[in-house]
Formats: structure tokens, sequence, C-alpha cells
């Protein structure tokens, strides 16, 4: 008797712990259960709960360190199945080691979730690998309204030419609009870098795409080839660029030029470039580079300079940016930010 009020006891604490963390509404579900271990026990009763909020059409729950077993995971997902008037979910497991069985497990929740429009999911420091990216991108086939995706991949051992397919799968996506893909600390070497930036152009609906390639080995070559994918897009207008500690030299932002003159309808870039070796004369190069090309808002994140710059020296000579409306740019502390909306382009001579 006394080990079975125990047991009652602990189920009553555990319940009290997820309707403390819970929020509810007619439409939407919040449930933050972050550094909290997720037991089987938890998870049982987190499907009960959510059970009861199957006609909910946005979702947010986040588990961020909560050391998800393999069977709690699995009980936890497999609750989420029935969730088909779904149109936005936010689910954050970063830093659980799912693995590749977790990310399969994710992927037949996914599939049914044919009415979403926006997804962002966070499986950053995972190890889902090649196998379990690829389960998860063709399950997106099925979202048939899907217009946002924010995918946190970092540190999940992606690598190798077999990744491919998976980013083939997201460019098949016909309704993307904006596409977020954080790949970071990853093993991506140059050559599949390209690959990657040569799919997903691929998908002919894509505006808005941001893609965090930081501290993996791509090198010049990686950066020229992306590029010339990346900014001959005809269909992306917004691109952000995170190519932080990437080995890339002066050598590589002196490759960049060809590309950024040729791109054809690119109007909002942001590039960081912090912990590479280059430059500041390249940098200055650069940015003097974007006042001849149809770039209407760039943004430039750097290291901390070494010596104090004037605006002069970075070519910040509104004359030089006929098209040019928005100019940020970050060096550490030090921040250049020139608005131009005033000026404007007419009979081939800048006016106020």
């Amino acid at each position: 008797m006394a080990r079975q009020n125990n047991n009652k006891s602990n189920q009553l604490k555990k319940l009290k712990l997820i309707q403390s963390n819970l929020s509810c509404s007619q439409n939407k579900l919040s449930l933050f259960l972050d550094y909290y271990e997720i037991s089987e026990d938890i998870a049982i009763i987190l499907g009960q709960v959510l059970q009861y909020n199957e006609k909910i059409s946005k979702l947010e729950m986040s588990f961020r360190s909560s050391y998800i077993g393999h069977l709690p995971f699995n009980k936890l997902i497999s609750s989420l199945a029935n969730f088909t008037n779904l149109k936005s979910m936010t689910l954050d497991l970063y830093n659980n080691q799912i693995l590749a069985e977790g990310a399969y497990q994710l992927s037949l929740v996914i599939e049914n979730f044919k009415i979403i429009e926006t997804l962002n999911i966070d499986l950053r420091r995972n190890n889902i690998g090649d196998s379990g990216l690829f389960k998860l991108a063709s399950s997106l086939q099925n979202c048939k309204n899907l217009s946002t995706l924010i995918f946190g991949l970092k540190s999940n051992n992606i690598q190798g030419k077999s990744i491919i397919k998976s980013f083939s799968a997201l460019a098949q996506i016909a309704t993307l609009k904006t596409l977020t893909l954080d790949l970071s600390k990853n093993n991506i070497n140059a050559s599949c870098a390209i690959d990657i930036c040569s799919e997903l152009v691929k998908n002919k609906t894509v505006q808005n795409l941001e893609i965090d390639f930081s501290e993996n080995c791509i090198g010049n070559l990686g950066l020229f080839g992306m590029s010339q994918h990346l900014l001959n897009s005809t269909q992306i207008q917004s691109l952000v660029l995170k190519l932080s500690n990437i080995k890339i030299t002066d050598e590589g932002l002196q490759c960049l030029a060809n590309p950024l003159f040729q791109g054809k309808n690119n109007r909002k870039l942001a590039l960081d470039i912090q912990k590479n070796q280059v430059s500041q004369q390249s940098v200055s190069d650069l940015i003097s580079c974007i006042g001849k090309t149809q770039i209407e808002d760039f943004k430039f994140n750097f290291d901390e300079m070494q010596r104090k710059l004037d605006q002069s020296c970075l070519g910040f000579d509104k004359s030089q940016f006929a098209n040019l409306i928005s100019l940020d740019i970050r060096f550490g502390n030090l921040i250049f930010q020139v608005q131009m909306v005033n000026y404007k382009q007419k009979n081939g001579s800048i006016v106020s």
C-alpha cells in the first residue's frame, strides 16, 4: 500500500511539473521542459495531455538538453501523429542525441502534417547523421502548404556525398518561400558545400535563403562555387550566408567579385566571415564592390579591427552606392550603419 501511494505521489508530481510548464488556448499549445529529464513515465503523461489538444493549429514545444532516451522520445513524438490541423509548429530538441532512429520516428509524424505552413525544428547536437537527415527531408515533401522551414542541424555528423539527396528532397518542396538551414560544425567540405547549394537553387519558389556553414572546412574553392550558384539564382531575393571559420583567405573574398556583379535578382545580402584569414584591405575592396551591384540592402559582419577606420577607408561614400538603401557593417563592437533611403538614381546621377 505504501509503495502504491508513493507511485501515485510521484505521478502527481510529474503531472504538476507538466501543468506548470504548459500553456494552452483555443488554437495554440506551448510546452517548455528545457533541462528536465524526460523519463518514459513523463513521456506517457505528456502523450495523454497532447491527445486532448489534437485540434490545435499552433504548437510550440521545447525540450532542450532533456536527456530524452529512445523509448521516451518515441512515445512523445508518436503522440503528435494525429495533429493534422497544425499550421505552425516549433519543436526544440537541442542537445538530446535522438540519433538517426529518433529522426526517423519524427519523420513518420511530419508526414501527417499535410496543411502545415511554418515548421521550425531545432535538432542541433543530436547526431542524426546522413540517414536521419534524409528521412526528415523526404517526409517534408508531404507538407503540401509548407512555406517557411527553419532547420537547426548543427553538430549532427552530416558529411559526404550521400547527404546531397537530402537537399535534393528539400528542393522539391514546391510551396517553400523561406528556408533557414544551420549546417555549422558538421564535416562538410568544399565539394559537398557546392553540391548542397547547387541542389537548393533548383527550388524555384524559395525567395529568402539563410545558410550557416560556419566551422566547416570549405575554403576558397567552396566559397567560390557556392557563390556562383547562390548569387546567380533568379528567384532568391534575400540571401544570408554565415561563413565563420571556414578557412577562407583574401583570395576567397576576391573571388566573390564576379558572382556579385553577375547576380541576377538578389536584393538583400548578409555575410558573416568572422574568424577567417582575410585582411582589412580585402574587406574594404569587397564593400566597395557592393556599390557596383544591384544589391539594395547589405549587411556584413567581420572581426574586431586592429586599427580605427573611417568611412572613406571602407568605401562608404554614398555616391558610390547607386542602388543601396541600407548598409550595416560590423567589426566586432565597431558598427557602421548608413541609411540611404533619400537617394535614388535619376538620369544616371544620384539625387537626394
